[in-house]
């Protein structure tokens, strides 16, 4: 399959499924009342996305994958936070 948009590679998919699930998240009462840890927790979504999509751009197709994967910490650090004792999502 030959990848020609940023919008076709599954993981930038996913990447925002995972962004939207972060703002709703960070509409709920306990985590909108916390700026920064809300603000942190968009950026790293958004960021995923960006890099997602930097790495079509700036690597050849056989390195994506390669990219993507170094890029996976910002999906760690997103589900670090909302892991953070500060809050309650579910």
């Amino acid at each position: 399959m030959k990848i020609c948009r940023f919008e076709d590679i599954q993981a930038w998919q996913a990447a925002r499924d995972l962004c939207r699930v972060v703002y709703e998240l960070s509409r709920g009462s306990q985590f909108a009342k916390d700026f920064g840890l809300r603000d942190q927790a968009r950026r790293a979504a958004v960021s995923i996305m960006a890099n997602i999509s930097e790495g079509l751009i700036v690597t050849p197709t056989r390195s994506l994958f390669s990219f993507c994967i170094t890029r996976f910490g910002r999906h760690l650090n997103s589900k670090v936070i909302f892991m953070s004792p500060r809050i309650k999502v579910m």
